[in-house]
């Protein structure tokens, strides 16, 4: 269970040895060959934001690299020999230098990895620069407000502090805003529910600051017809340990998150849109945690299955204005999901133009990495922004959409700060918009009955006089006439005694009728007023008695 966050955390502040052996304990075969293998070519100069908006050669990747394998090579003795951490003099590195480290590594990479794709040797700097966070981190030299936000989630289960009552009376009233807006007041977003399939895992900024998004997915997974819950205990799929370098608190962070997967025996858990909290729990947790058995997907993979598998239904029309897409760094680059998101937007607007590049080429942001939670660091952030402000100008889009809060909040700075005039959104609240929901009325003894997006029943055997007049008002015709109810009951007794949907000029003949000012809409407005199952395939009329296509 949560709690309230205590003040503050006491934290170990590392000795020269152990900084020593924290580094050194990162130094695997991969470190080696990179250290080894860099050649100062500087291919990786054009591919990092930073370097591009600013131009300070500091700023180039291999640069950066540098200042990090210098730690390992301090002393004649090469890799394997001990280093000398925290001292004033000799050939240790004083507190000037760590500072020093400290911007190179925190305040100008946000370790997105885009440099890794260019160089000819595959230079992995997000791992170099996150091996070199652990231990600034373990020096006490991480920034506050990343280290801050990493303290209170592993005191609290949240990296908000939020405690069980708020957060379950957030989520209650979210049930009851999906309950009026979809008009279900059987709706429902459940918590602790043991055996359901999935376990969704939430941001902490929608449950406190945009608890709409919190509903916009909710409405996806009805209309899915989704087996989800959430946990009241640990929902934060977040992880900022991520960041700092902590291999320890990461895992901790992550088991929580194991911890109620477990407890309530969902075998998948669903990441709300955050592009780091996907990858810690996909790929870093099972390192971390030394378990492998359970699974993980994004929020906007499941969206793309229910689309592909057609679980939900869109009418792209009500998202008129162009859209682009960001990709998340730790979506597309780190993880791999580029198709999914378009096939998302693609089915759930009308205009969708991509950015270029895009997909893993795309730029960051340059909100990953923690980097909005170092204040220090805010003015080069916004600075190197302006390659990402480029590429929204360039495209005429009206709306930015991506499927990561990190980036959501880089991108709103970006556009207030370079005068965009864009819209910044989160993809599911296009697709939430866009989702056709299939209808519910009660009847007079409280049953439920649904009509489908196409306006048919669901349960064709739940008809009657009541549910006939809702489907006909449904239709647009106010109330039934004696007329109308001569047409319904010979179109039921038709198709109970052959089978099949009668022609519409065999309706008008046996009763005199004409079907088509009663029914205005078509022939299959009739059948859907009369409760008949919808037709495999679309019917067609021609000359003759009967013709079923």
């Amino acid at each position: 269970m949560t709690t309230a966050a205590p003040a503050t955390r006491e934290r170990h502040i590392g000795t020269r040895e152990e900084l020593s052996d924290l580094l050194l304990s990162k130094f695997n075969r991969n470190l080696a060959v990179y250290f080894q293998t860099c050649q100062r070519c500087g291919l990786c100069a054009d591919t990092c934001h930073y370097y591009r908006a600013i131009g300070d050669p500091k700023m180039i990747p291999a640069y950066k690299i540098e200042q990090v394998r210098k730690l390992y090579q301090r002393q004649n003795g090469g890799w394997s020999r001990k280093l000398s951490f925290w001292i004033p003099a000799g050939d240790g590195l004083d507190e000037d230098e760590l500072n020093i480290l400290k911007d190179v590594v925190y305040g100008s990479c946000t370790m997105c990895r885009r440099c890794t794709l260019t160089c000819p040797m595959g230079i992995d700097t997000g791992m170099i620069m996150r091996a070199a966070r652990g231990m600034l981190t373990l020096a006490h030299k991480a920034p506050k407000g990343l280290q801050d936000t990493v303290d209170v989630h592993v005191m609290t289960g949240n990296n908000m502090g939020m405690d069980k009552e708020e957060f379950v009376d957030t989520v209650e009233w979210m049930e009851e805003e999906l309950q009026k807006d979809i008009g279900d007041p059987t709706a429902k977003i459940p918590i602790d529910m043991e055996g359901a399939k999935n376990l969704w895992v939430l941001n902490p900024r929608e449950v406190k600051f945009f608890p709409l998004l919190l509903q916009a997915q909710a409405k996806i997974f009805h209309a899915a017809g989704e087996s989800y819950t959430l946990s009241s205990n640990y929902w934060d799929v977040t992880n900022y340990a991520l960041f700092n370098g902590d291999d320890k608190d990461a895992a901790t962070i992550a088991g929580y998150v194991l911890e109620e997967a477990d407890r309530l025996g969902c075998d998948t858990i669903i990441c709300t849109e955050c592009g780091h909290g996907m990858r810690q729990l996909k790929y870093m947790a099972p390192i971390w945690l030394k378990r492998s058995d359970f699974r993980v997907r994004a929020f906007v993979e499941v969206v793309a299955d229910y689309i592909q598998s057609g679980r939900i239904k869109l009418n792209p029309t009500v998202n008129k204005d162009r859209v682009t897409y960001h990709d998340p760094c730790n979506q597309a680059r780190s993880g791999n999901y580029i198709e999914e998101p378009r096939i998302v937007l693609k089915n759930s607007v009308m205009d969708f133009v991509d950015l270029t590049p895009c997909g893993r080429n795309n730029f960051c942001c340059g909100g990953g990495g923690g980097a909005l939670t170092m204040s220090e660091y805010r003015s080069k952030r916004l600075d190197a922004a302006k390659v990402k402000a480029d590429q929204i100008k360039a495209t005429g889009a009206k709306i930015v959409s991506t499927s990561c809060h990190n980036c959501i909040d880089q991108l709103a700075e970006i556009n207030r700060h370079y005068k965009l005039g864009v819209k910044v959104v989160n993809t599911c609240e296009l697709t939430a918009d866009a989702i056709v929901l299939p209808r519910r009325m009660f009847l007079s003894t409280g049953v439920p009955v649904d009509i489908n997006i196409r306006g048919y029943l669901e349960e064709p055997s739940l008809w009657n006089r009541e549910v006939a007049q809702f489907l006909a008002t449904n239709e647009g015709i106010e109330e039934l006439q004696e007329e109308h109810w001569r047409v319904i009951e010979h179109v039921r007794d038709y198709h109970v005694q052959h089978k099949a949907w009668p022609l519409p000029h065999r309706i008008n003949k046996d009763l005199s009728v004409n079907v088509q000012r009663l029914f205005p809409g078509g022939i299959d407005v009739v059948f859907k007023i009369a409760g008949l199952p919808e037709p495999d395939e679309q019917i067609t009329w021609h000359d003759g008695d009967l013709s079923k296509n």
